[in-house]
């Protein structure tokens, strides 16, 4: 066997010198809990909690001259945080004229006047009124949405974000609104 004539320390390092990562990982964390700890001074409005609360003013508070940004962001209580829907006018006008809907909108309506006069029913407690309207209800919703299926997804597809399409959308949602009362007819 032969002998090793090189020293140690003169060898080429094997592996990763693992102290720049864990001086990145500590400055990170320690950066971290810094951002933490500003954002609660100013969520506490950096007042000491003895001083007295100011008393509003009728003036109005004056404008922000520099841009939002974020002012395209939809943040209401009623819409989906961080998504906005602009609605175009881009379908033709008489969309909401189409027979194959204005059909399937009146089968529909008598399918929502049955399944609410089911819906009274049951909470009378005529679980027989309940069944017989519960299922001719649901029979009509069901050939309502068969009956525009394929055209609602044409129109989706060909005029999408329209607002005679959101119409037709909303309709169609409380058609489904009212399946859901009598989905537990036998």
């Amino acid at each position: 066997m032969a002998r090793r004539t090189e020293k140690v320390s003169q060898r080429p390092q094997q592996g990763i010198n693992l102290a720049p990562v864990l001086f990145l990982t500590v400055g990170i964390i320690v950066a971290a809990f810094a951002v933490a700890v500003a954002s609660n001074k100013n969520k506490k409005g950096g007042s000491s909690p003895s001083a007295p609360a100011a008393a509003p003013s009728s003036a109005p508070a004056p404008a922000s001259s520099a841009p939002n940004p974020f002012s395209d962001i939809d943040n209401s209580p009623s819409g989906t945080a961080g998504t906005r829907k602009t609605l175009s006018d881009l379908a033709p006008a008489g969309l909401l004229e189409n027979p194959t809907f204005l059909a399937a909108r009146a089968i529909a309506d008598q399918g929502v006047q049955l399944a609410n006069e089911a819906q009274e029913a049951r909470e009378a407690g005529d679980e027989a009124t309940f069944q017989q309207k519960g299922a001719v209800a649901k029979a009509k919703l069901d050939t309502a949405f068969e009956r525009i299926a394929d055209w609602l997804l044409e129109i989706q597809d060909l005029y999408p974000n329209d607002r005679q399409v959101a119409k037709v959308e909303r309709e169609v949602q409380r058609w489904d609104r009212a399946r859901k009362k009598v989905r537990v007819v036998r």
